[in-house]
């Protein structure tokens, strides 16, 4: 099948997200994809913010490559678009008119080369499969003609009071796609039931893990960078944004000065004062190194701000924690008390104080029991799912 997968983040070496996956997954079964990214404003770079200009850096770089086939299988296209988007400038997406809808899908036609060119030039003319995440491309529909559109509602957008411009493009691609995949159950009950158009056709589809974190040996030599910080260790894997609850961060680690508190992945913000000493940000890792980062560790930690949007995270980094043997510790978002996971919930810096203790705590019986609720949750199992409602 000729498949073209219209998501957000591009494949970089730091990040994996369920996109990712999928896409590969599919060219793995071998299916012809097209993978879209963005789209990104060409004067993305402009902004003065210093955390924004490194993130730009990859950006510009992939886009600088066109059209590429990757060695996961799909073709990557990562355009440059003309309209600032609410992911650049900020500051100026928020003004009308770009904070419309019809900015939105203009931003996604206003590139160069147009994304219709390139996926004529591939041959995605009238594919068999348009697989929608990224609304703003929701005009493929009409300019490919598709045979098939399903959508992966794959975050909190639809509760995200910075991207309301675009709740009604969510709610017209859920009516028009055929099949509507949903990460949160607490999203479906709130949103996508209703709005679907048609409950039936909307389906639970939680995040996962790879089945290649199994594989990764029991043992791995520190990485340079971890071995100085005494243990025990608490790790927080992924992108440093504003959903972070960077002052219970600090109140915790203050809690439990014998502590070391490891963030791994970019930062994406300017951190707030009065950082503890033992909270250390070693930036952005390749996705393959994690592994070495998680095993030298000695509990998974997430602590994110409690919002109308946080609400309905189902987290990917929990997942790898549990498949590396290690006690998850996660604010107690609704969506996560929902999900039967072994994961440990927390609210105030005392209750994450008490449940990374009890974490430390723990046997190798325990870890293991983590390792195979991990195992039973993986991407290749979501995957058969998908094939079997689709039939793909």
């Amino acid at each position: 099948m000729r498949i073209i997968y219209a998501s957000y983040n591009p494949f970089t070496p730091e990040v994996r997200v369920g996109a990712h996956y999928y896409s590969s997954l599919m060219a793995k079964e071998g299916h012809d994809v097209l993978y879209l990214a963005g789209p990104d404003f060409i004067f993305h770079q402009i902004d003065v913010r210093k955390h924004v200009r490194e993130g730009c850096r990859e950006t510009q770089r992939i886009k600088r490559m066109g059209p590429v086939r990757l060695e996961e299988g799909p073709v990557q296209y990562l355009p440059d678009s003309l309209i600032p988007t609410l992911r650049s400038l900020p500051i100026v997406s928020r003004l009308w008119p770009f904070n419309s809808s019809w900015a939105a899908l203009l931003a996604a036609k206003a590139t160069w080369p147009p994304v219709k060119t390139v996926a004529r030039n591939f041959g995605f003319s009238e594919p068999d499969l348009l697989w929608i995440e990224n609304v703003r491309y929701l005009y493929l529909a009409d300019t490919l003609k598709p045979a098939r559109m399903v959508q992966r509602v794959h975050d909190m957008t639809l509760a995200s009071p910075a991207e309301r411009s675009i709740r009604e493009l969510f709610v017209e691609a859920m009516r028009r796609s055929s099949v509507v995949f949903c990460m949160s159950k607490s999203l479906i009950d709130d949103y996508v039931a209703r709005l679907s158009g048609d409950p039936r056709k909307v389906h639970y589809l939680p995040n996962g893990v790879s089945s290649e974190w199994f594989k990764v040996p029991d043992s791995l030599p520190e990485p340079p960078d971890l071995a100085p910080l005494p243990r025990p260790r608490v790790i927080m894997v992924g992108v440093y944004e504003f959903w972070v609850d960077y002052q219970k961060l600090w109140r915790l680690a203050g809690m439990l000065p014998d502590v070391s508190f490891v963030m791994v992945g970019p930062v994406r913000v300017a951190l707030p004062d009065g950082k503890p000493p033992n909270v250390y940000f070693l930036g952005k890792r390749p996705h393959q190194v994690i592994p070495a980062y998680l095993r030298n560790s000695d509990v998974g930690l997430s602590i994110f701000t409690r919002t109308a949007f946080t609400e309905y995270v189902n987290l990917i980094k929990l997942y790898e924690y549990l498949a590396m043997g290690l006690p998850a510790v996660s604010t107690a978002h609704r969506e996560l008390s929902l999900t039967e996971a072994p994961w440990l919930l927390a609210d105030s810096p005392e209750d994450f104080a008490r449940a990374i203790r009890q974490s430390l705590e723990l046997g190798d019986k325990d870890r293991q029991a983590f390792v195979e609720f991990a195992r039973a949750n993986t991407w290749e199992k979501r995957f058969e799912f998908v094939k079997e409602v689709i039939g793909l």
